[in-house]
């Protein structure tokens, strides 16, 4: 009787493991309690360290670098992230001291919270990845060093991809000062950034919004188009940042500032195939969103999400920007039209993660109360059908007086990207 009620009792255990994370079919995210977070990893000590001891005369950046994890990515059982400064410009100060600059990183499971080193990047900042066709890449955001110098008189950009356990290194976009974000479109490889041709370009101050194109995964890159800013002379900058492809356009996302008026203004356009339509008043389609993150989704539509401009006048003051409150999530069918998802109006959407394993989508929102002494930052994570991006359900919500700022679901976990060099883990 004892050995039948073994084998019963193996055959159920066999049952349990596999219908769970670890079988074939994944536990879904909302079917799962979790109560908190809990400190997980330090994976950029070399980087903190530095700027936080870095001087020069009374020079210091101990309190302006950007200590946050800017994404996270899960990508073939490996965890990568992003880190860096850009606007500091760190990873060319670490290396005029001798330091290696910033490099692509990744987790080997998600019981280890110590972080390996693939490849040191030519970049400021990793800032975003994207998995496109089954395939990890990376736009390089700003590039640094001696590959810059060597493109001189020319300027030439970065997008590097994972190719097995190498990662691959592309400076073939003609202009690209900054790149920022990457996508494949009826199987070309689209990347959108800005910059200028050469140095005599750039001293003029004309600074131009690129679309590149690429047939060849990336060894050769075409300029589909080139925008230069509205008002010549070096009034202002300009840059598509985001791409989403959708079934049957590709939409495209940036903005151009004026700096006297410390203001940013829209600049948005779609690509048909053929032309690279610009969103504007001329056009009778202009969209006073200032876009600030998307995601395309596997059945040819997307999201978008961003911060709507002001209704009195075009374009948001600077700091207006950083404190808005009113911002907004879109649902964008495949032919380019958008349902705006009314269960966002208001929320400060941070990061999105999509789970293929469990087809659900992870949305990371943060509402921040106190001051600067005393902040509090509350995360609200909330999933959602893969097919349905507004049937959400809240699953937990988590303070800290840290600010969260990506987050992944990693093989049973929630892992969230902090704004103090570290990712804490769910529990």
């Amino acid at each position: 009787m004892f050995f039948t009620k073994s084998l019963i009792f193996s055959a159920i255990i066999v049952l349990i493991l596999s219908t769970s994370s670890y079988g074939n079919e994944q536990v879904k995210i909302t079917s799962q309690i979790f109560s908190s977070f809990e400190k997980w990893s330090h994976p950029i000590e070399d980087y903190r360290t530095f700027a936080e001891t870095w001087s020069e005369g009374e020079r210091t950046v101990r309190d302006l670098y950007f200590k946050s994890i800017h994404d996270l990515v899960v990508f073939k059982d490996k965890m990568w992230f992003g880190y860096g400064d850009a606007t500091h410009n760190l990873a060319s100060m670490m290396m005029n001291y001798g330091y290696r600059g910033i490099e692509l990183r990744y987790f080997a499971s998600p019981d280890n919270p110590l972080p390996y080193t693939a490849f040191e990047s030519g970049e400021e900042q990793i800032d975003h990845f994207r998995i496109l066709n089954g395939e990890l890449w990376l736009p390089g955001v700003d590039g640094n060093g001696s590959d810059d110098l060597s493109a001189r008189p020319g300027i030439r950009g970065n997008v590097y991809s994972l190719d097995g356990d190498q990662w691959l290194k592309f400076r073939e976009l003609n202009g690209g000062v900054h790149v920022h974000d990457i996508a494949v479109w009826h199987d070309v490889i689209y990347v959108v950034g800005s910059g200028t041709y050469d140095l005599q370009e750039w001293e003029t101050g004309n600074i131009y919004r690129y679309l590149w194109g690429s047939t060849t995964k990336g060894k050769m890159f075409n300029t589909v188009q080139r925008v230069v800013h509205p008002v010549l002379g070096g009034v202002g900058d300009t840059r598509w940042t985001w791409l989403l492809p959708l079934g049957n356009v590709l939409y495209i996302f940036g903005y151009y500032t004026i700096f006297e008026q410390e203001k940013i203004f829209p600049a948005h356009a779609f690509y048909d195939g053929t032309d690279v339509v610009l969103f504007d008043e001329d056009n009778g389609n202009k969209i006073d969103v200032i876009c600030q993150g998307t995601l395309p989704l596997p059945d040819g539509t997307g999201l978008m999400w961003g911060i709507l401009c002001e209704d009195d006048e075009s374009g948001m003051k600077w700091d207006n920007l950083k404190k808005a409150k009113r911002k907004a999530l879109w649902h964008v069918n495949q032919d380019g039209k958008p349902t705006q998802l009314e269960a966002f109006n208001g929320e400060n959407i941070v990061d999105l993660f999509m789970s293929v394993e469990t087809d659900e989508l992870l949305y990371l929102l943060r509402d921040e109360t106190g001051n600067e002494e005393t902040a509090n930052y509350t995360a609200k994570i909330l999933v959602a059908p893969l097919n349905k991006p507004n049937q959400i359900k809240t699953i937990m919500t988590y303070s800290s007086d840290t600010k969260q700022t990506s987050i992944a679901w990693w093989k049973g976990a929630i892992f969230i990207g902090m704004d103090n060099c570290q990712i804490y883990k769910s529990k």
